[in-house]
This record gives C-alpha cells, structure tokens and sequence, in this order.
C-alpha cells in the first residue's frame, strides 16, 4: 500500500509539473487595441494584461492613436503594429518604457522579454511642444531580451530613436530613424544616437534605477535605415548607433552592427564607445565625414577586439 502511494505521489507530482509547463509555454490570446480605443489609455489598458496573465500580445491596427503619456512595457509583452499604424506624440515624454520612476531593477532583472513588430512612432514635432530635454522614442533598461523590427521613429528631439540601457540579448532590425533635432544653444546634443548602447547610471539613464553600472551585452543591430525626415526644421541623426559614456572597468560588449545604411550623420556613423568584441561589417554609409570612431578613454581593462570589414562609404 505504501508503495502505491508513493507511486500516485510520484504520478501526481510530475502531472503537476506537465501542467506548469503548459501553463508557461501557452500563447497569450492576441488583444486588438482597437476594441479599446485609440489612444494610450486603450494600449496600456492591453499592455497592463501581462501583469495579470503573465504574458501578453497586443495588435495595434492601422490608424493614428494619440499618446497622451508613455506607455509602460511590462514582462513577455508583445506589440504588432500594422504598417499604417501610427502612434502620435501628445505629450512631452518617451513613446515607450520598460520602468517608471521610483523603479529598483538590478542587473538584467527588470521588465524584458520585450518584442515590438511594424508601425511608426511620429514625434509630432509641428503641433506639440517639449520639454528642454525633448522626448525620447523607447527607452529600455536592465531588460533581458529585446526584438524590435520593421519600426519606423521619426522626428526625435534631444534624445534617442531607442535607447538600450544595462540590457542584453536585444535585436534591432530593419527599423527606420528618420530626423532629428537638437534643441539647445550651444549644440551639446551633437553627438546624440538613434540608437544609443549604455551602461545603468543616474547620469546617463535617470528615469528609473537601479543605477547599478550594469553593461548592454549581446547586441545585434541589423539591416536599419538612419536619415533625415521629410519635416520642416529636422535634420539627420548626429550618430546612428554608439554611445558617448562608460566606465574604466567594465565594457559594452558582443555587439554585431551589419547591413545597415547610414546616411549624411553630421557626427559620426557608429560610434564605438567603451565597447569590446564587436563586429560592424557590410554597412554602407553616405555623405558623413567620419564614418566610424573607436575610443576607449580611460579604461583599465585589456585592449578593444573590434572587427570591421567589408563596409562601403559612398
């Protein structure tokens, strides 16, 4: 007797384990945005579902939805957006983030899982007002997990087209960067990027910490397009991909940059900053007088492995 009550024990405990897994591995039912509006309100009301679910996938169809405040991204989120969908900046802060303030995150524990499909994220730049900071498109941190393809950000101002702060294993592919503009006097915003790779730090990232100095690691940037807009007053991007901060100890590393067009940055095409183990091949960049720089100042640590090849300057 006892002997078969170890084995229903036994039995109940793997049926239980069987379930937990199909309870983990299920698909989210995808959530039309549309059913709630179009606005930002309707988007989070979707995005707060992978808070009671676990996970979530939303579908934003086409048409244009006012973003009234930033939209918070939370764990095993999903975001499709048809190709004439069109998120409209109505306020002065980021379209998107994975924290808020008064977060604590450390290492790459905060809200990931992240993948962002399609659309266009339209700062609005003629009709809304910003901040002296600007605005910022995505801005990321202390994330495990990043897919962000086939998106449009167009007509940023200060900031950054994305920003991948103290994350890794993050993908970019075939997005669009498309106008910028530097608000200041004295220009101190011309050496901003579309997409800027960072370490945590309050300095650096100060919407929400821990600012614990983690490093963005396993970084693929692939088949994107950096220009100017068709907007009155905006320029091209300052820098398409780099970063212009570091520690003396610690490294921005594994980061592949291929297939992309640069076109007429008025600083620099890439800007390798602090990064180690990097790859930037088959890149083609137009009309820019740099077309990449490596600095490392500062830093204790072993010579940089940078590999570049195969690239083209028109």
């Amino acid at each position: 007797m006892k002997k078969n009550l170890n084995y229903i024990s036994i039995g109940l405990l793997i049926l239980g384990v069987i379930v937990f897994i199909m309870i983990q591995n299920k698909q989210p039912d995808v959530i039309d945005i549309s059913e709630y509006g179009h606005d930002s309100e309707a988007i989070q009301k979707g995005l707060n579902k992978a808070k009671t679910d676990g996970k979530v996938e939303i579908l934003i169809p086409a048409g244009n939805y006012s973003m009234n405040e930033t939209l918070l991204i939370y764990n095993h989120t999903k975001i499709v957006m048809e190709e004439e969908t069109v998120l409209v900046r109505k306020h002065e802060g980021a379209f998107m983030s994975n924290g808020k303030a008064g977060d604590q995150y450390t290492g790459y524990k905060g809200n990931g899982s992240i993948i962002i499909e399609g659309g266009t994220l339209d700062g609005n730049v003629q009709d809304v007002e910003y901040g002296e900071y600007g605005y910022g498109g995505i801005e990321f941190a202390h994330a495990d997990h990043i897919e962000i393809r086939n998106l449009t950000i167009k007509d940023i101002v200060y900031s950054h087209g994305i920003e991948i702060n103290s994350s890794r294993n993050v993908v970019i592919e075939n997005c669009r960067f498309l106008g910028y503009l530097d608000p200041t006097k004295d220009g101190s915003r011309s050496k901003s990027e579309a997409i800027q790779l960072d370490f945590s730090s309050k300095n650096g990232f100060p919407h929400f910490g821990d600012w614990d100095g983690t490093p963005s690691r396993d970084v693929v940037i692939k088949n994107n397009y950096f220009g100017d807009s068709d907007t009155k007053d905006m320029n091209t991007w300052p820098v398409g991909v780099g970063s212009h901060s570091g520690k003396n100890d610690e490294w921005n590393e594994n980061i592949t940059i291929t297939g992309n067009k640069f076109m007429g940055m008025t600083y620099t095409g890439i800007s390798a900053y602090n990064w180690n183990h990097v790859k930037i091949s088959e890149n083609t960049f137009s009309g820019i007088n740099e077309v990449i720089t490596i600095e490392h100042p500062g830093n204790k640590l072993k010579e940089q492995d940078i590999t570049i090849e195969n690239n083209s300057n028109e």
